[in-house]
């Protein structure tokens, strides 16, 4: 019974910590540049597809696990560069029609691309099978999981806190004139973050969709 409760507790554990990967990017976009971005659940797609399309290529979970992330974040860029810096100035209520706009265009276009079918991101060898914990044996991945995404969370708050860039970030949501007339290019600060929020996005769901169905 005590190895059952265990088991519970640490399958609830593992999944809060699969939500807050998701949530820290949308914390990103929303917390700091104050954009309502409907769009964060068409990345959160898209880095699933990504990570299944590396894995079909290169056959290396480890290197999807790179290649994903990065290109969601690059298309996070484009998207703040290209759309959401033009619409700014006028108003939460157009920023949020335009990524509205932007997940039903995204969703279509990953449909076209690799279709309605079900698909599986395999978990690498590396991490098959379970190891004993607390009295019970529980999935090396999920594990790995747990980790990972307690690494993420302490090098999120001491990115954000403890380092120059953290700084920098923070001044440009609170005071961007000051910070422009410091010399610092907000607008990069503006694009960079939300791009990381695209990306974190990305490693949220490659963790949730290995060995589980896409």
């Amino acid at each position: 019974m005590i190895s059952l409760y265990t088991m519970q507790a640490l399958h609830r554990l593992v999944y809060r910590m699969l939500l807050f990967l998701v949530a820290s990017g949308l914390t990103l976009v929303f917390g700091l540049l104050r954009v309502l971005s409907i769009a964060h659940a068409a990345f959160y797609m898209l880095g699933a597809y990504l990570s299944y399309t590396a894995v079909a290529i290169t056959g290396s979970f480890w290197l999807s696990l790179f290649i994903a992330p990065s290109v969601a974040g690059l298309r996070g860029a484009t998207v703040e560069y290209g759309l959401l810096r033009r619409i700014r100035s006028r108003g939460y209520e157009h920023e949020m029609l335009l990524t509205l706009g932007l997940f039903y265009m995204m969703s279509e276009a990953m449909r076209w691309i690799w279709g309605n079918y079900t698909l599986e991101v395999p978990i690498p060898s590396l991490l098959v099978g379970s190891v004993p914990v607390l009295g019970c044996r529980y999935p090396l991945y999920r594990l790995f999981i747990l980790a990972f995404s307690a690494l993420i969370c302490v090098l999120l708050g001491i990115g954000l806190k403890r380092t120059r860039l953290g700084v920098i970030i923070r001044s440009s949501v609170s005071d961007r004139e000051m910070v422009s007339a410091l010399g610092v290019n907000t607008f990069l600060v503006m694009t960079g973050v939300f791009a990381m929020g695209a990306a974190l996005s990305a490693i949220a769901v490659l963790w949730a969709s290995s060995g589980k169905l896409v």
